[in-house]
């Protein structure tokens, strides 16, 4: 056997895992003559590449010198066959490599196989951005790479919403391979799937889509609202968003930065970092009671939403309520009582009923309006209060059954006459001596004249027998009076007090209980003046008259009256 004549062909291409290719071999001479009976055992074919199965001739060499085998196998590849032929067995010549080889294209199956084919991504990616490279690799069932698949034939696809996927445009190259996109204005968790030549592939991609940027008009701001003044505040509420709607986890809470309007207030800013929904919290505490609008900066970008969050006052408080009166007024005018209701941080309470809202007065001769209307925006509801009786009187209010610390002073100024008075008790009598005439009075001169009423005119009260009383001297409760003996029994008068002011100038004409500047008439209710007798005899303990004796009874009287006389034998037990 000659290595430089012998020959070896092979059928070529042959597919991965198909018949294989047949490999015939042609020993000669060196003259180039064909070598027949060459048991096949002693031809023996081989070949690079892995994967290989082959069929050893079984025949011996024909009269051609020609015996075939085959070539198979299952990776894809060119393979370079061979063949040494030992002419004799274990006879003495030495077997003889054929110098002549043979190549031998095994091409992948045009198949797709689910389980070998390959799809991977990049990841992660941006909503909004370039989107993910999908690279899909053909393979048969045997691993080989598949080129030279039309693009149209490779369909990607992908879970979730609000993608843009992107087709392969080219077939698979050398390597079995071809790509497409995915891009999303979705962030979530993707899983890319690929059908190549109409088989599913088992392998699947996972593209994971971040958020974009905060954007200022979808982040949004909420609060709690309302709370109260000096409270442990308001929660307020971030949720970081990209343009697309999509929530922003991972944010610092020291990029998350609130702020109110307002005064008094204590900004407590979040501690924590965006959470898997986007949101962070914070707190805003305040002594001021208003409404407050809260703003928020979200790693630099001012967030277009606000909140607001209403300030309620406290508890009304004792020391920081307020009450005022208008003062001086006249007796029986009313003084106009302003309360203010206050918290502790001294905001106005408003909407406090008005029956929560109670006055009350020190002194006499009061009529006490309360208030009938609830605390208005400023905190503000009024009463009244006038009196009878001239004095400074303290005005109180409790609010809400608190007691405020606050007072305010009405001075009810004008003249009352205490005595005398209607049924006058004991009686007064023509002639008596030193009755005393009495009166309050406030905001007064007490630059007085005292008269009465004798039915017809007006005289001056002669003070204590001294005669005709001094006109308009300052002068103060009490005061005497010598009623004249030519006084009318059982006729009706009066006492008048006339208080002419600083000037000490009386506006005559002035009537009852009114008042010029600073003058000020007052009467007193109409009282009667008595009769008075005087028994003369029998006077005295020790005074005894007899039986059948005639005794005088003597008396002196004052004021025109018809008398009775009537007697009593038993100390006064009876009458007769």
């Amino acid at each position: 056997v000659d290595a430089g004549t012998s020959t070896l062909s092979a059928s070529s291409p042959i597919t991965a895992g198909g018949t294989g290719s047949t490999i015939t071999v042609t020993a000669k001479d060196q003259y180039g003559n064909p070598i027949p009976s060459i048991a096949g055992a002693n031809i023996v074919i081989s070949s690079t590449g892995t994967n290989n199965n082959f069929t050893q001739p079984t025949a011996a060499t024909s009269v051609s010198g020609v015996t075939t085998g085959t070539l198979a196998s299952t990776k894809s590849e060119t393979k370079t066959v061979s063949v040494t032929i030992d002419p004799d067995g274990a006879g003495g010549n030495a077997p003889v490599a054929v110098t002549q080889t043979a190549a031998v294209v095994v091409n992948a199956s045009t198949v797709v196989d689910a389980g070998t084919s390959t799809i991977s991504a990049t990841s992660p990616i941006t909503a909004g951005g370039a989107g993910s490279t999908i690279t899909v690799t053909a393979k048969d069932q045997y691993s080989n790479v598949i080129p030279g698949i039309a693009a149209v034939n490779v369909v990607l696809a992908s879970t979730g919403t609000s993608n843009t996927v992107t087709q392969p445009s080219a077939a698979t190259n050398s390597s079995g391979v071809t790509t497409g996109t995915v891009a999303s204005t979705k962030a979530e968790s993707k899983t890319v799937s690929v059908t190549i030549s109409g088989t599913p592939i088992t392998a699947t991609a996972t593209v994971v889509v971040n958020p974009a940027a905060v954007d200022a008009g979808t982040s949004t701001l909420s609060a709690s609202s309302p709370i109260t003044a000096g409270g442990a505040g308001s929660t307020i509420t971030v949720t970081a968003k990209d343009q697309y709607n999509n929530v922003i986890p991972g944010i610092t809470g020291a990029n998350v930065v609130l702020a109110s309007t307002g005064t008094s207030n204590t900004v407590t800013q979040p501690s924590a970092t965006t959470n898997s929904s986007g949101v962070t919290t914070g707190t805003v505490a305040s002594t001021k009671a208003e409404s407050k609008t809260i703003s928020v900066t979200i790693s630099g970008t001012p967030i277009t939403a606000t909140a607001t969050v209403v300030v309620n006052p406290a508890a009304v408080d004792a020391g920081t309520s307020l009450i005022s009166a208008t003062s001086p007024v006249n007796l029986g005018a009313n003084s106009t009582i302003t309360v203010t209701a206050k918290d502790q941080y001294n905001n106005v309470i408003s909407g406090i009923a008005a029956a929560n809202v109670v006055l009350a007065s020190t002194g006499t001769g009061n009529t006490i309006t309360q208030p009938s209307a609830a605390t208005n925006s400023s905190g503000v509801t009024t009463g009244t209060v006038s009196s009878t009786f001239p004095e400074a009187k303290t005005v109180s209010v409790t609010i809400s059954s608190t007691a405020i610390t606050a007072t305010a002073t009405v001075d009810a100024n004008g003249i009352k006459i205490t005595a005398p008075t209607t049924g006058q008790t004991p009686g007064w009598a023509a002639n008596d001596q030193d009755r005393i005439i009495t009166w309050a009075a406030n905001g007064m001169s007490n630059k007085i004249e005292i008269d009465y009423y004798n039915g017809s005119s007006w005289q001056v009260v002669n003070n204590n027998g001294a005669g005709g009383d001094a006109i308009y001297a300052s002068k103060t409760s009490p005061q005497l009076w010598d009623i004249p003996s030519s006084a009318v029994i059982f006729s009706l008068y009066k006492i008048r007090i006339v208080d002419a002011g600083t000037d000490g100038i009386w506006q005559t004409g002035l009537l009852n209980n009114s008042a010029v500047g600073d003058d000020i008439v007052v009467e007193s209710s109409t009282f009667s003046v008595s009769g008075r007798i005087t028994l003369a005899a029998p006077t005295g303990p020790n005074v005894k008259w007899s039986r059948a004796v005639a005794q005088n009874i003597s008396w002196s009287k004052i004021g025109t009256f018809n008398t009775r006389i009537r007697y009593s034998t038993n100390s006064g037990g009876a009458w007769s």
